[in-house]
C-alpha cells in the first residue's frame, strides 16, 4: 500500500482551486457519452480507489505506528480529491466533472465501486449521495434487466447487488439475484455470462458474496446482522461467516424478529453487534462472553474471548 501511495503521491496533480486531477484515467471499458475516447479524466472508479488506498494505508500506519511523518500528507491528498457529483438525472457521475456525460448503455457500473465492500463513512454520512447511488441502480437495472431485457452481463447485477446491500436496500439487493437466479443459470447448474449462453465463472463466486453481504456487514469493531434483508427471507440460517477483525460467525438464523448467532473470536475483542431493528433483549444462549450497551438502541457491545464460542439470542421489537 506504502508504494501504491507513492505511486498516486508523483501521479496527481492539482488545479488551480487545489483539487486533484486524475489524468489520464479510464473508467473499465466505458466511454462518456459525449466522446468516443475511453481515454479520459477523473473516473469515479479510480477516485474511489485512491480514497480507498490512502484510507486504508493511514489505519495500517496508525496501527503499526510507521509513517508518522506521511500520515498527515495522506489525509489532505484525501481532502483535494474530485467530490462525487450528481447529474441532471439525479444520479452519481461516472466521471467527476461536468466536461464529460455519463454513458448508462453499458453493462458495467464502475462508478458504483464505493459500494462494492461496505460503504464509507463520506457516502454514509450523506443521504444526498446515498439516494444518488441508489438512483444509479435502479437506472442500470431500467435500462438492461427489467422487464423484457435480459441483460448482456450476469456479473452486472453482482456490481448492483453489491452496492445495493452495501445501501441496506434489501429489496434490490433481492431483484438482483431473482434475475441471476433465473436468466444466468443453467438446469446443470452451470452458470453463464448472457441470458442462459456463454459458459462464464464470474457469479459462481459474485452470487454467493451478494448473499452474504445481504445477511452480514462487518468492519473492525463491527458487525451488522441482516443489515439488507429482504422481506421475500423472513426466516432463514447461513454458516461460516468470516468477518474483519479476525471474527468468526459460526452460524446466524433469524426467524421475523428473533435472530440466534453464534460468534468466535481469534483474539480477545470487544466488538459492536448491530441489528435491523431496535433491541427489546438480548441474552447468551451459550459460552462465555459479556454484553454492554452501546450508543444505539440497535447495537450492543459484545465482549469476546478467545476462541471460545458465544451463542447469542436476540429479539427485536
Amino acid at each position: 500500500m506504502e508504494k501504491a501511495a507513492l505511486f498516486f503521491e508523483d501521479y496527481l496533480y492539482e488545479r488551480p482551486d487545489g483539487r486533484y486531477v486524475f489524468s489520464p484515467t479510464q473508467s473499465p471499458e466505458n466511454a462518456p457519452g459525449n466522446t468516443n475516447s475511453q481515454g479520459t479524466f477523473n473516473a469515479t472508479m479510480d477516485v474511489a480507489v485512491a480514497k480507498e488506498l490512502l484510507t486504508n494505508t493511514i489505519s495500517a500506519s496508525r496501527e503499526l505506528g510507521v509513517n508518522k511523518d506521511k500520515i498527515s500528507m495522506w489525509e489532505k491528498m484525501i481532502e483535494k480529491m474530485p467530490p462525487y457529483m450528481i447529474d441532471e438525472d439525479g444520479i452519481i457521475k461516472e466521471w467527476l466533472t461536468p466536461k464529460l456525460a455519463n454513458n448508462d448503455a453499458h453493462r458495467h457500473s464502475s462508478q458504483l465501486y464505493p459500494l462494492y465492500d461496505g460503504i464509507s463513512p463520506e457516502i454514509e454520512a450523506s443521504k444526498e449521495l446515498q439516494e444518488a447511488f441508489r438512483k444509479s441502480i435502479e437506472y442500470k437495472l431500467d435500462k438492461h434487466w427489467r422487464g423484457s431485457r435480459s441483460g448482456f452481463m450476469s456479473f452486472g447485477l453482482v456490481q448492483l447487488g453489491q452496492a445495493s446491500a452495501s445501501l441496506g436496500e434489501g429489496e434490490l439487493v433481492y431483484e438482483c439475484l431473482q434475475h441471476l437466479v433465473n436468466r444466468f443459470w443453467l438446469n446443470n447448474l452451470a452458470s453463464m455470462h448472457n441470458h442462459r449462453s456463454l459458459f462464464n465463472m464470474d457469479i459462481s463466486g459474485g452470487m454467493p458474496a451478494v448473499l452474504i453481504k445481504m445477511l452480514v456487514a462487518s468492519d473492525p469493531g463491527k458487525v451488522s446482522l441482516l443489515p439488507a434483508l429482504p422481506s421475500e427471507f423472513p426466516e432463514g440460517s447461513i454458516e461460516g461467516v468470516l468477518c474483519r477483525g479476525q471474527i468468526k460467525i459460526q452460524r446466524l438464523s433469524w426467524d421475523n424478529m428473533n435472530i440466534n448467532v453464534t460468534l468466535v473470536s481469534a483474539k480477545d475483542q470487544e466488538t459492536e453487534l448491530v441489528v435491523p431493528s431496535e433491541i427489546k433483549n438480548i441474552s447468551v444462549d451459550h459460552g462465555s462472553g459479556r454484553i454492554e450497551v452501546s450508543g444505539r438502541s440497535n447495537g450492543r457491545t459484545i465482549f469476546l474471548n478467545k476462541d471460545k464460542p458465544i451463542t447469542l439470542s436476540i429479539v427485536m421489537q
